[in-house]
């Protein structure tokens, strides 16, 4: 009973603070909150506050000094403008991004069934196997000397996690091995001697995690599109692989598709109808001629991982509508009768980290540069601007890094500046910027630069300016 009025009593007291916040405050509601918190010391979390009006939130805190000394308040935003409204004397602690290990202990400890996944899950060796019909997390692991496996394996009808081996599984019979296995969520065959995916896994309807990384296998079979749970698919540096089903539609909680080190010139158009994927991973794929030119119609992507070394020269029109867009290494910008301009980048203000702005001779108006908004992009930390084969009137480059320099006082996380092959740059006209708009950069390279002055350069006579790295490839 006393449970329930103390919960009553709050839900009361949030009831009449979100009316403060409002400004639709009453007496009624004052003699609320000063009965509820008199004399008491409390704990109050205001979580995801997204309020960004001062008056409100000194109104808020005038109806919360009724508390005994050594109450608390906590608050939690995503935004930086609320976090300078209602900064106290403690400074905001700004949560860092978990590591690959934390994010996998928690998948650990949450995504799987009770007993956790891969560090909880027994290593099943060759020559002490015994009765496994009730097993739900399995790793094999065959002996040196001992290359036949065990046919009891196949009894292992129970499982939900299974783990494959690196060697000694020539001997497996897929079929067979994965007929039963209807239940598994997570089947990781990487590495494995596999060639051709089996159809009883398009029995597996519970699937969510498949990884065929490192395997021979030269067809995604249409089959995979019945595994309607899937939710990641993992074919790193298969180099056989050549086929992908005509309709990934199916996929609808496909998040996350990892095709690095593929041998694809061009990629299967059908991967754009996965409606919901964040993750698209293209590292080292260096036969790639082009991107998909629906790719924009992957709309609630994250991550656009790119390969440095492909061919292909231009990213495909409309990939300003991936909005959601948090990294985007490299952007190559496109002839402006063909591929994406560099306007395209004025809506992904959510990209953080790195950014590699390269093809910039094709950029031939200044304002398509001011057009990029690249001073909404708060979250960058290391800008590169590269020219090729550039030959614009003199002014261009200069015009185009004042844009850039003009608006950077928006960089506040920008660490590192990289200007490479730009024509025609002056040092003490076009440079000088850097003492007055990089507070926080750490490191700038000129890479490949024409007309650069060394001793003009060192003349800022700002101890307070970071060394500036000058790479003189051309005479």
């Amino acid at each position: 009973m006393a449970e329930a009025v103390l919960v009553t009593c709050a839900m009361e007291m949030l009831k009449n603070l979100c009316s403060v916040l409002a400004g639709e405050i009453s007496l009624a509601s004052v003699d609320t909150i000063k009965e509820t918190l008199g004399g008491k010391k409390y704990l109050l979390v205001l979580d995801d506050m997204w309020n960004k009006k001062v008056d409100a939130w000194e109104r808020l805190k005038s109806h919360l000094i009724f508390g005994a000394q050594g109450s608390k308040i906590i608050v939690t935003t995503r935004s930086d403008e609320v976090a300078s409204v209602i900064r106290g004397m403690i400074p905001p602690y700004n949560l860092k991004k978990l590591s690959e290990d934390e994010c996998w202990l928690i998948i650990k400890q949450r995504a799987f069934a009770s007993g956790g996944a891969a560090a909880e899950t027994p290593n099943v060796t060759s020559n002490k196997i015994g009765d496994i019909s009730k097993v739900r997390r399995l790793r094999l692991i065959f002996d040196e000397d001992v290359l036949i496996y065990p046919k009891s394996l196949e009894d292992a009808s129970k499982l939900r996690t299974l783990f494959g081996t690196q060697e000694g599984d020539s001997d497996i019979d897929y079929q067979k091995f994965l007929s039963n296995k209807q239940y598994l969520r997570v089947l990781d065959l990487q590495w494995s001697s596999i060639k051709n995916l089996p159809p009883s896994i398009e029995m597996m309807k519970h699937l969510r995690y498949l990884d065929l990384s490192k395997t021979n296998i030269e067809e995604l079979p249409e089959f995979i599109t019945s595994l309607y749970n899937l939710q990641t698919l993992l074919l790193r540096y298969c180099d056989k692989l050549e086929t992908f089903p005509k309709d990934m539609g199916t996929l609808k909680l496909l998040r996350y598709l990892d095709l690095s080190g593929s041998c694809f010139e061009v990629l299967p158009e059908s991967i754009t109808s996965l409606c919901i994927l964040r993750t698209l991973k293209l590292e080292d794929c260096s036969n790639l001629k082009e991107l998909p030119k629906d790719i924009n119609k992957l709309i609630n992507l994250r991550h656009l991982i790119l390969s440095n070394h492909g061919i292909w020269d231009e990213m495909p029109r409309e990939m300003g509508r991936l909005s959601h867009l948090q990294t985007l290494r490299q952007f190559k910008v496109g002839k402006y009768n063909r591929g994406a301009t560099i306007r395209e980048l004025e809506g992904l203000n959510l990209l953080e980290g790195e950014l590699w702005i390269s093809n910039l001779q094709n950029v031939t108006n200044p304002m398509d540069a001011q057009g990029a908004n690249l001073n909404a992009k708060r979250k960058i930390r290391s800008l590169m601007l590269e020219w090729r084969n550039a030959t614009p009137s003199p002014s261009q480059p200069s015009r185009w890094l004042k844009s850039v320099a003009s608006s950077s006082s928006s960089f506040p996380c920008l660490e590192k500046m990289i200007v490479e092959k730009c024509p025609k740059l002056e040092a003490k006209q076009d440079l000088s910027f850097i003492e007055y708009f990089f507070p926080s950069i750490k490191d700038y390279e000129l890479d490949g630069t024409k007309l650069i002055r060394l001793d003009a350069i060192q003349d800022f006579g700002n101890p307070t300016v970071p060394p500036i790295r000058v790479h003189q490839d051309h005479p």
